[in-house]
C-alpha cells in the first residue's frame, strides 16, 4: 500500500513535468496542497516526499518547502557503495565503467572541445604534478570528472561522479601504493590526454586513457 500511495505522488509530478507546470528549481506543492488534490493523509504525502529527497529527485529546504532538483547523484553513490559492501560489484569494476564513461566523454569531445577547456585541463594536469602525493589522487578524480563534465551528458555526469566517489572511498589507501613510476606514468597520461584534444586526435586520447586506467587495473588486481 506505501508503495502505491508513493506511486500517486511521483506520477503527479511527473505530470506536473510533463505540462511544463514545475521545472528544475520549482517549489512544489505544500503538503496540505498535495494532499488535498491526490486525497491523501498528510502523513502519506510527507513519507513519500521524504523518499523523494533520498533518491535525490527533491531538496527539502528547511522553512521554506520542496524544490526539484533532479540530482540523483546521491543516489547512484549510495547504490554503489552499498553493491560494493555486499560484492555485487567491486573497485575494478568501478574503475572498468569509469574508463568506458570517459572514453564515450572523448569521442564526444574530440570535436567540440575548446581551447579554455583545453586549457582548465592542462593548468590541472600541472597541479596535480606539482602536489605532494596524499592530495593527488582527489585532484586525480577531478580532471577526470572535469572530462566528463565538458562533453555536456548530465546522465554520464551524474553517475561518473558516484563512481568516482565510491572509487577514492575504496581504494585511496591502494592508490598511495602505486610506485613512483607508476605516478609518473599516470601524470603523463593526463598531459597526453590533453594535447590529444587540442590536436584533435582520438586514437592518441585513448591510448592516453587506455594506459591511465591499465595501470591502476593492475594495482586492483594485485
Amino acid at each position: 500500500m506505501e508503495d502505491k500511495l508513493y506511486q500517486t505522488v511521483v506520477d503527479y509530478i511527473k505530470e506536473e513535468i510533463k505540462a511544463d507546470r514545475l521545472r528544475i528549481g520549482n517549489k512544489l506543492p505544500t503538503e496540505r496542497e498535495l494532499s488535498a488534490r491526490l486525497n491523501l493523509g498528510r502523513n502519506s504525502i510527507r513519507e513519500a516526499l521524504r523518499t523523494m529527497s533520498s533518491l535525490g529527485m527533491i531538496e527539502s529546504r528547511q522553512g521554506s518547502g520542496n524544490y526539484l532538483t533532479g540530482d540523483i547523484s546521491k543516489f547512484f553513490t549510495e547504490s554503489f557503495e552499498i553493491l560494493t559492501l555486499i560484492n555485487k560489484t567491486n573497485p575494478l569494476e568501478i574503475n572498468q565503467m569509469r574508463r568506458a564513461l570517459e572514453i564515450e566523454a572523448l569521442r564526444q569531445l574530440i570535436t567540440t572541445v575548446t581551447e579554455e577547456q583545453v586549457e582548465l585541463l592542462q593548468e590541472l594536469a600541472v597541479r596535480i604534478d606539482a602536489m605532494e602525493q596524499a592530495k593527488r589522487s582527489q585532484e586525480d578524480l577531478h580532471f577526470h570528472q572535469m572530462l566528463i563534465e565538458f562533453c555536456g551528458n548530465s546522465l554520464m555526469l551524474m553517475t561518473s561522479t558516484a563512481l568516482s566517489s565510491v572509487f577514492l572511498s575504496t581504494v585511496d589507501k591502494n592508490l598511495q601504493r602505486l610506485s613512483e613510476e607508476g605516478r609518473m606514468k599516470t601524470h603523463r597520461c593526463h598531459h597526453a590526454l590533453t594535447d590529444a584534444l587540442r590536436r584533435k586526435d582520438f586514437d592518441a586520447g585513448i591510448q592516453a586513457i587506455s594506459t591511465h586506467y591499465d595501470i591502476v587495473d593492475a594495482l586492483l588486481t594485485d
